[in-house]
């Protein structure tokens, strides 16, 4: 029998890897439809309501106020958490949600609002205790008045714009980032649709306590006139160790 002269399929062959591993966190944090802006740090939490928000505790008061999730507006996937604030007095609603706290960093928070003309208060919270220390670090967007504004040491609230105005009659996705040091209990900045705010040394909100160490972010939305109004959130990244 004539052999014939076929490849050797036996061969071993070695494959270099060029290329740089990255971790999970790296990954999220370079993705830009999650992260829209220039960040470097660790993503320590990622929400994007894609499935029941069991972790989440979503409370509303007012007789037609109502927040759930919902798949009618939504910044990534299929899902987001409408709420729907009525219009009588002191109407709102609010959604909670507890982390683990690994220590004081330098933070930044991102929250994906869908808004149209008709919002009224907006309010982002990060509230911890660990080491001894309580530190609030919260922003408020007030629409009707176009005000911006931070949580001050004297647990009132500063205005560090007036003239933020991006009322649309129609629904858009508009970032609302808040990056602060919780090592040196400051400020760094706000990014609100694309504008930035300087804070730096500007200080959070921060005194002694003997509460066991947690972390706490809570979404406001509430009602200041007697309008009512209906908003989305969706994509909520909280990064550490931010540069």
């Amino acid at each position: 029998m004539v052999c014939q002269d076929l490849p050797d399929y036996t061969r071993k062959v070695t494959i270099e890897y060029t290329g740089g591993f990255i971790g999970l966190e790296e990954l999220a944090a370079r993705l830009g439809s999650i992260v829209p802006w220039d960040m470097r740090g660790n993503v320590h939490y990622m929400e994007d309501f894609e499935t029941e928000e069991t972790e989440w505790q979503l409370t509303d008061w007012g007789t037609l106020s109502t927040i759930a999730r919902s798949t009618r507006r939504k910044h990534s996937g299929n899902w987001s958490i409408k709420s729907v604030v009525d219009s009588e007095a002191n109407a709102r609603t609010a959604m909670t949600r507890e982390l683990f706290h690994p220590g004081a960093s330098k933070w930044a928070l991102l929250v994906m609002f869908c808004l149209k003309n008709d919002a009224q208060d907006i309010e982002v919270y990060f509230d911890s205790t660990t080491a001894g220390r309580n530190r609030r670090a919260r922003l408020r967007y007030r629409m009707p008045t176009t005000t911006l504004s931070i949580y001050g040491q004297d647990t009132l609230w500063h205005d560090i714009a007036t003239d933020v105005d991006f009322a649309e009659g129609v629904y858009i996705w508009f970032p609302f980032i808040m990056i602060f040091d919780e090592i040196n209990e400051v400020w760094d900045k706000i990014i609100i649709a694309g504008t930035e705010y300087p804070l730096a040394n500007v200080p959070i909100f921060a005194q002694d306590t003997a509460i066991v160490g947690n972390l706490t972010l809570t979404i406001w939305q509430r009602e200041i006139g007697v309008v009512g109004f209906t908003s989305y959130v969706d994509t909520v990244v909280l990064a550490s160790n931010v540069q």
